[in-house]
């Protein structure tokens, strides 16, 4: 095996190890996102029931402020999960059409496969800093953009709209149970 072989065989494996190492953080951003997720309604669930039970008022004012938190919580792990996920794409379009558009400058697969040609494809850029266009990785990644996302607004705000009917009601002496 020529050097250049051993060369090329040595970028591979590093887009391979950079591909595994971009998959376990989607995944564990994932998983924690999820676990918030969980974690957030388990504790408004309770809170609600058992101010419905107890007939204790202020519960529901806890319960509408209590969303909030885990809403951030998870939006700080969807912006790191989007960052990673855009490398992710970022590699495998590399890889599937032979090159890619790096910040105005084409670079190809053969260019970073040769060892005379100097490529500017970035390794190991696990968040996309260097690999994405600065604007548009602040869109996929920025905190507004998380934070007012579908999936997020879905999951929390009709938790905390819920509680602020409850508050409501209760203020109005009108009650549903």
């Amino acid at each position: 095996m020529n050097q250049n072989n051993k060369f090329r065989e040595f970028r591979i494996d590093l887009l391979k190890k950079e591909i595994d190492m971009i998959n376990q953080k989607v995944n564990h951003f994932d998983n924690l996102r999820q676990k918030t997720k969980q974690m957030g309604i388990l504790l408004w669930t309770a809170t609600i029931g058992y101010g419905l039970k107890e007939n204790i008022q202020v519960l529901f004012y806890i319960s509408a402020l209590l969303p909030l938190p885990f809403w951030l919580m998870e939006t700080s792990f969807r912006r790191y999960y989007r960052g990673f996920y855009a490398r992710f794409r970022a590699i495998a379009e590399f890889i599937r059409n032979g090159n890619y558009n790096l910040k105005g400058t084409e670079v190809t697969l053969a260019q970073f496969l040769s060892e005379d040609e100097n490529s500017d494809f970035p390794i190991f850029d696990y968040w996309g800093i260097e690999t994405i266009p600065s604007e548009k990785h602040r869109k996929e990644t920025g905190f507004l953009n998380s934070f007012i996302d579908r999936n997020l607004l879905l999951v929390y705000g009709p938790m905390m709209l819920i509680s602020i009917v409850l508050i409501i009601s209760k203020i109005q002496k009108f009650s549903f149970f």
